[in-house]
């Protein structure tokens, strides 16, 4: 079995000779589950329920009002935690669910998908959407300066897709395609995104 952690991630590890358990605390993960000899349920529990994986791939992020679970292969089983209500999810489908209820499924955003391969892929998202991804993927806080006025924000669209692991390089190319500057201080982990 692997798991691949997002930013701002944790949780802890529960095996047995019975189950394989894993408590997500906080953040994002990546699961690709592993034949287990042993027979053992493989299962992630969160605040908002249970996720029992059914032979599969899987995305699990914990926000802080819902848990978002997407299906890569197979299928996996969420029961929520107050209400019990259960649900299979299969392949190429995503769905929110908290502690009283599950969603309705929609199918799989490739955009929110494809971190776990190390990049950012992002299509037409405002200055103010893209800081909160940059924030998410690369674990900094982003200011965007006042000197950007109303229009200014509603012209700027960023699409694109960016290396999670270079953030010089991501820098260069959005200072190489938008009319922005970045400015970034090493020890607060801070960018600030200013007009150019």
């Amino acid at each position: 079995t692997r798991i691949l952690l997002n930013n701002k991630t944790a949780f802890n590890v529960n095996y047995d000779e019975y189950k394989r358990e894993i408590a997500l605390n906080f953040g994002e993960i990546y699961i690709e589950t592993a034949k287990d000899h042993k027979h053992r349920p493989f299962t992630v529990l969160n605040k908002d329920g249970l996720m029992l994986a059914l032979g599969t791939a899987f995305n699990v992020q914990q926000n802080n009002h819902f848990t978002t679970l997407a299906v890569l292969e197979h299928a996996v089983e969420i029961q929520s935690n107050q209400s019990q209500q259960k649900q299979i999810l299969k392949a190429g489908y995503s769905i929110n669910f908290d502690a009283s209820q599950i969603s309705t499924a929609t199918n799989n955003s490739a955009e929110n998908l494809i971190w776990h391969k190390g990049l950012v892929l992002v299509n037409r998202n405002s200055l103010d959407e893209f800081s909160k991804i940059i924030e998410k993927n690369y674990g900094v806080n982003v200011l965007i300066s006042s000197d950007f006025s109303l229009e200014d924000l509603a012209e700027i669209k960023i699409s694109g897709s960016y290396p999670v692991q270079n953030q010089e390089h991501l820098i260069e190319l959005l200072e190489h395609t938008y009319p922005i500057r970045i400015e970034k201080t090493f020890f607060t982990k801070k960018w600030v995104i200013q007009k150019n």
